[in-house]
């Protein structure tokens, strides 16, 4: 495995920032150099549809890496029982059916990858809500480096989790323009001036963001939107 150390001090510098989805995107670097392993990415996957959205990769070009937003690396109802039967077990390629896939067979072994895991990514509240992929050029993971990926799965949940709830929300592309405006301590009649629109289309835009964030005023809407990186 080839990774470029001179990237490692910002790779550093981005997992401890302020951004989720730049913290996130370092932490997985960080992540795959310390692991060892050849590429890792990341999936959420919102609960209104439960199909998997790729955030975050590394090491993997990016056709293959799209392979993570098929179907069948959701949340299917054989997957969820099997993590909920034994939530810290992990299944190797070698150790599962998924070796005989077409998307092993179709995708990452023709990008020269020969072994895999995928690891869910579980909230404090037991909820699995997404993924964490890793591939290898040799034939074995070592028992250290599985180990370890389960503490690194563990670590990204904490940054990936608010990835997770800004996804969740279902915020429109203007309610996500709109709530920036309100970080900002913009009014409605100020927003409705710079967007060109009335203030009763923004009051009824922020009634749905407040309603979406969980906020009972614009404050508490104000520091959703600083912590989801709005």
């Amino acid at each position: 495995m080839e990774v470029n150390l001179k990237h490692f001090p910002q790779s550093l510098a981005d997992a401890i920032g302020q951004d989720p989805q730049t913290r996130t995107e370092g932490a997985l670097r960080l992540s795959r150099h310390i692991l060892g392993v050849d590429a890792l990415a990341l999936t959420l996957v919102p609960p209104f549809d439960n199909k998997p959205r790729l955030v975050a990769h590394d090491g993997y070009e990016a056709d293959v890496a799209r392979v993570y937003t098929e179907e069948w690396f959701g949340l299917t109802p054989r997957r969820i029982r099997r993590h909920q039967h034994d939530p810290k077990r992990l299944y190797p390629w070698d150790r599962s059916e998924f070796a005989d896939t077409p998307y092993a067979s179709e995708t990452l072994m023709p990008a020269g990858y020969r072994n895999g895991i995928t690891y869910p990514l579980t909230s404090t509240h037991g909820i699995i809500f997404g993924f964490i992929h890793t591939n290898i050029t040799r034939l074995k993971f070592e028992t250290e480096t599985q180990e370890m990926l389960r503490e690194t799965a563990d670590q990204l949940a904490d940054a990936a989790y608010v990835l997770y709830e800004r996804f969740s929300t279902g915020l429109t592309s203007r309610e996500r323009e709109i709530i920036t405006y309100i970080r900002e301590g913009l009014s409605n009649p100020e927003i409705a001036s710079t967007l060109y629109v009335s203030p009763r289309t923004i009051s009824t835009h922020v009634d749905h963001i407040l309603k979406k964030t969980g906020s009972i005023n614009r404050s508490q809407a104000a520091a959703w939107a600083v912590r989801h990186g709005f």
